[in-house]
C-alpha cells in the first residue's frame, strides 16, 4: 500500500474517533440536566447536609486589652492632696487625660493600654512634673510628691554623717533639729557678704525666704543629706551660703527656677563639746548656793552647789538651751542671770552680786488690823524651780507675837501670807497683794492686810488661762486647754487673759471683785 493510502486511512480514523468522543459529552450533559426522581432528591439532601458550606472569610480586628495607671498627687512637705491638678499619658502624639476620682482627692486613673510613656503634670501654684512609665499588664500606680513653684529643694550635704549623728544622739534630738538649733544659712540679693542676711526657721516673713528643714537621710555610712525646702518668691534668685558652728560652706546661686541645690557643711567634734558655764560671786555670804534652772522643759538644770569662798562657780558639761544662773541663800533673795549655752563655746557670765543680807518682819493683819497666825512666803512663784531645800518658797510662820522673820540677802521680793487656821493649816485663798521690796535694807517692817477673800471661777478659755492683777502679778490660772478655773482673789482688779501656746493673746476679760463676792466668768 502507497504512503499516500496510508496517511488518508489515518486521517478518517482520527475523525471517526472525535466523533464518538464528542457524542458521549453531549449524554453526559444531557444526564446532568434532567430532572432526579424522588428517591434521587431524598439521597442528594442527606448528602448536602453531611458536607460542611465553604464561605469567605471575614477579617476580625485585634483586641486591645487597657489596664488601670493611677496616679497620686501630694504637695511637699506638707503631705496634702493635690487637687484641680491636669494629668495625661503622653505616647508620641497621643495623650490620654487621667479622670479625677472623687471619693480619693488627690488621686486619678486612666484605663490604658500597655507599653511605655511619659506621665505628664500640671497644677496651678506647683512645678510641672514629668515622669517616665512602663505600664504593664497588672496596671501601674505613681506617687508623686509635688513641689510648689516658688520652693526650692535644699539638700545640706556633709562628709561628716557619723558625726552629726553622734552629735545629735548625744542631745537626745533628730539630725534635722540638730541643724536648725546649731546652723545658720545665710543668703544675700546678690551675693554680698556685707548684704547678707539669715534665713529664718519656719518664720514667713514677706519679702524674704523661708527656710524648713523637713527630714534628714543618715544611711549610716560617712554622708548625710537633710533635706529642706527654700521659699523665695524673687525671680533673680538668691546667694545662699550654710553655717554649722563656725564652718561656713560656699556661697551659691539659687534661682528661682531651680528645683534642687546642694549646700556642702563641715563638722568638727571639738567645736560640738557640751561647754562649761562659769561665774563669779562678788559678795560670798554664809550659806550662799548657785544652781542653774532649766528653761526648757527638754533639759536638766544643775542642782545647788555651796559657793566656794574664791566666789568661782562652774558647771561643765551643760547641755545647750536656756538657763538662769542664779545664787541665793536660804531664807533670803536671790540674784539671776540669763545663760543661753551653745555647744563648743565656754560661757562666762561675769559677776553675780548678792547684796547685803537683811531681816524683814512681817506682820499680818486683818481688816480690823488685828494680827493673824499666818504662812508668808517669798516669790516669785509661777515658776518650778531647783531652789536649795529649805529656801523662803516653803514658807515661814509667824511667831507668838504674830511676826514671821525673814532672812534674806535683798534684792527684789515678794511677799504674799496665807492665813492660819490658828498655828497650824494654811485657809486657801487668803492672800495678800504681792507686796514688792526694792533695794538691799538692812532691816524692814512690813505690814500685809488681808481681807475676806472672793469666790471666782472662769470657764471658756480656748488656750491657757492667766488671771492677773493691777500690779501685772499672775495669781491665778491654768496651764490645761480649755479647762477651768475656780479659786479665791482678794478684792480688787484683775484681767483674764486667753493665751495661745505661742502667748498670743486670743482673748481678754476685764473684772473687778470685791470682799466676799461670788462671780462666775465666762471668756467666750
Amino acid at each position: 500500500m502507497s504512503l499516500g493510502r496510508w496517511l488518508a486511512l489515518l486521517a478518517l480514523a482520527g475523525m471517526a474517533f472525535a466523533l464518538v468522543r464528542g457524542c458521549g459529552r453531549k449524554d453526559e450533559h444531557s444526564a446532568a440536566q434532567r430532572t432526579p426522581e424522588p428517591d434521587e432528591r431524598a439521597q442528594l439532601a442527606r448528602d448536602s447536609a453531611r458536607e460542611p458550606v465553604e464561605s469567605p472569610a471575614a477579617e476580625t480586628p485585634p483586641t486591645i486589652e487597657r489596664t488601670l495607671l493611677a496616679v497620686e498627687l501630694e504637695s511637699w512637705p506638707e503631705r496634702a492632696a493635690v487637687l484641680d491638678a491636669r494629668v495625661e499619658l503622653v505616647r508620641g502624639a497621643q495623650r490620654q487625660l487621667a479622670q479625677a476620682v472623687s471619693q480619693a482627692p488627690g488621686r486619678y486613673e486612666a484605663r490604658v493600654s500597655a507599653g511605655d510613656g511619659l506621665v505628664r503634670i500640671q497644677a496651678a501654684g506647683f512645678r510641672d512634673v514629668e515622669r517616665a512609665v512602663a505600664v504593664g499588664p497588672q496596671g501601674f500606680e505613681l506617687r508623686v510628691s509635688m513641689l510648689r513653684a516658688d520652693t526650692t529643694l535644699l539638700r545640706a550635704r556633709s562628709a561628716d554623717g557619723a558625726t552629726l549623728a553622734e552629735l545629735a544622739r548625744g542631745l537626745d534630738e533628730t539630725p534635722s533639729s540638730f541643724v536648725e538649733t546649731y546652723a545658720s544659712l545665710w543668703w544675700s540679693r546678690d551675693g554680698s557678704e556685707e548684704l547678707r542676711a539669715l534665713v529664718p526657721l519656719r518664720r514667713d516673713k514677706q519679702g524674704e525666704p523661708l527656710l524648713e528643714f523637713v527630714r534628714s537621710e543618715m544611711d549610716g555610712n560617712a554622708s548625710s543629706d537633710l533635706l529642706g525646702v527654700l521659699r523665695h518668691a524673687d525671680a533673680r534668685g538668691v546667694w545662699l551660703s550654710l553655717t554649722v558652728g563656725p564652718r561656713s560652706g560656699e556661697w551659691s546661686f539659687v534661682a528661682a527656677s531651680e528645683r534642687e541645690v546642694s549646700l556642702p557643711f563641715g563638722l568638727v567634734r571639738d567645736e560640738f563639746r557640751k561647754p562649761d558655764v562659769v561665774w563669779r560671786v562678788a559678795r560670798v555670804v554664809p550659806q550662799a548656793q548657785a544652781w542653774l534652772e532649766a528653761l526648757d522643759s527638754r533639759r536638766e538644770g544643775r542642782e545647788p552647789r555651796p559657793v566656794p569662798p574664791s566666789g568661782v562657780v562652774r558647771f561643765e558639761s551643760v547641755d545647750p538651751g536656756e538657763y538662769l544662773a542664779c545664787v541665793g541663800v536660804s531664807g533670803g533673795g536671790e540674784v539671776r542671770r540669763l545663760a543661753r549655752v551653745l555647744l563648743g563655746r565656754d560661757l562666762d557670765l561675769g559677776t553675780l552680786e548678792l547684796l547685803a543680807s537683811a531681816t524683814l518682819e512681817v506682820v499680818v493683819l486683818d481688816g480690823q488690823g488685828r494680827r493673824l497666825p499666818a504662812l508668808v512666803q517669798l516669790g516669785p512663784f509661777e515658776r518650778e524651780s531647783k531652789r536649795p531645800q529649805g529656801y523662803a518658797a516653803r514658807g515661814v510662820r509667824t511667831q507668838a507675837d504674830g511676826v514671821a522673820r525673814v532672812e534674806l540677802s535683798g534684792g527684789d521680793v515678794v511677799l504674799r501670807a496665807r492665813v492660819l487656821d490658828g498655828a497650824h493649816s494654811p485657809l486657801a485663798g487668803h492672800e495678800s497683794a504681792p507686796f514688792v521690796l526694792f533695794g538691799p535694807p538692812l532691816a524692814a517692817r512690813v505690814e500685809l492686810s488681808v481681807r475676806e477673800p472672793a469666790r471666782v471661777g472662769v470657764r471658756g478659755a480656748r488656750g491657757r488661762l492667766a488671771l492677773v492683777d493691777a500690779q501685772g502679778v499672775v495669781v491665778g490660772g491654768t496651764a490645761e486647754l480649755g479647762s477651768e478655773w475656780g479659786g479665791y482673789l482678794q478684792p480688787g482688779c484683775y484681767r483674764a487673759l486667753d493665751l495661745s501656746l505661742s502667748g498670743e493673746l486670743q482673748g481678754e476679760r476685764v473684772f473687778e471683785v470685791g470682799a466676799a463676792d461670788e462671780i462666775e466668768l465666762e471668756l467666750r
